[in-house]
């Protein structure tokens, strides 16, 4: 048993595959963390979820539920993103012996929303914060430097034996793009960026794979550009569906944007399932993509909302084959050292349970093994 249970808003959830991986890597190492949902996100599209970690879920609210933590011995929780879950376990902590932790992510780090306990009551009253990437770990040291020691960087991580490698054989060139259809994703500069390609008289295929609240306005964007015979919107598609069509894909492209309240991207796992495909990426200079995207070597870097050079960079990738190859083979490198979740997990398993009520010695080391 491990010395602290996960709080989740919803788990699993189809869009946070992240949440998901990091606590099946944790049963997979003998960590079997009990698991409590305050929703159940029942009518989400289908992923491929183990069924031993689904059926492990308790979903709330209900009040014997939360009493098992006590029956369990259970003395900490952890939370992730600094939003209704890390509220919850905020109360928690006021009316039961337990103390908690959260993962911080991105808009609820650099965009919070206005509550009564917001990110700074959480981050004083938090054991331990933990966020995805170096710039967002400055970032939460430097507006609180008196829990500056409490808070960590540890990245995401994958599976990496998942993902098959890219071929680059796809004729014409293959642009994959994947994510939430909402405007810090900046998928309408891709569908900009892929008319000044049609302009220059080049041939391609673009699916931005996703769903969201902009899909009406990208598709009348893709209709108004006449661009229906090369940019595609197919919707949300499970894992193993979007791993095949990386594989087959050119390059990867992700053209986050600021978002007008601040927020924006952090650490997209997408970045992270390209770069383990050995894909090349375009992308932009916000937050912890340049970590992961370095300009020139596992990709190219342009400015938010600069069609052109997105236009100018994944042309540069489509047009020869050979540095769309070498610039993925270093992204599959750095994938390789940055991301691997069998590492990962395991440092983020000590800082949680060095965080718990339990001793120091035997219980940690037990735990994270």
């Amino acid at each position: 048993m491990a010395p602290f249970a996960y709080l989740f808003e919803r788990f699993p959830s189809f869009g946070q595959t992240f949440c998901y991986r990091e606590v099946a890597e944790l049963y997979r190492q003998g960590v079997a963390a009990p698991i409590f949902s305050i929703r159940n996100p029942k009518d989400e599209p289908a992923q491929d979820w183990d069924a031993r970690i689904v059926q492990r879920v308790h979903y709330l609210p209900e009040e014997k539920k939360l009493l098992r933590l006590q029956e369990a011995g259970i003395s900490h929780v952890h939370a992730h993103f600094a939003g209704m879950a890390a509220r919850t376990a905020f109360w928690m902590a006021k009316f039961f012996p337990i103390t908690f932790s959260f993962t911080a992510h991105a808009n609820d780090i650099f965009a919070p929303s206005k509550f009564e306990i917001g990110l700074d009551k959480l981050v004083e009253a938090a054991r331990v914060i933990v966020t995805e990437t170096d710039y967002a770990e400055k970032f939460l040291r430097e507006r609180f430097p008196e829990r500056a020691d409490r808070i960590h960087r540890v990245y995401n991580g994958l599976n990496l034996a998942e993902f098959g490698r890219a071929t680059f054989s796809s004729d014409p060139p293959s642009i994959v793009a994947i994510g939430r259809l909402i405007v810090k994703k900046g998928f309408a500069n891709l569908i900009r960026a892929c008319a000044l390609l049609v302009e220059r008289g080049r041939s391609f295929q673009c699916d931005i794979f996703g769903e969201g609240p902009l899909e009406n306005q990208l598709g009348a964007q893709i209709e108004q550009l006449g661009l229906q015979e090369f940019v595609q919107l197919p919707g949300p598609k499970p894992q193993h569906k979007l791993r095949a069509h990386l594989a087959n894909a050119s390059v990867f492209v992700l053209p986050s944007v600021p978002e007008p309240d601040g927020g924006m991207d952090n650490l997209p796992t997408v970045i992270m399932e390209a770069m383990a495909t050995g894909l090349p990426v375009v992308s932009t200079r916000i937050g912890g993509i340049p970590e992961m995207v370095i300009d020139n070597q596992t990709g190219f870097l342009v400015q938010p909302e600069d069609a052109v050079a997105l236009a100018g960079a994944i042309e540069n990738v489509t047009n020869d084959r050979s540095l769309g190859q070498r610039l993925g083979q270093v992204g599959y490198e750095q994938a390789q050292k940055l991301f691997s979740i069998e590492k990962n997990v395991r440092e983020l398993c000590a800082l949680l349970s060095s965080s718990c009520h339990y001793s120091k010695s035997r219980t940690r080391l037990t735990a994270c093994k």
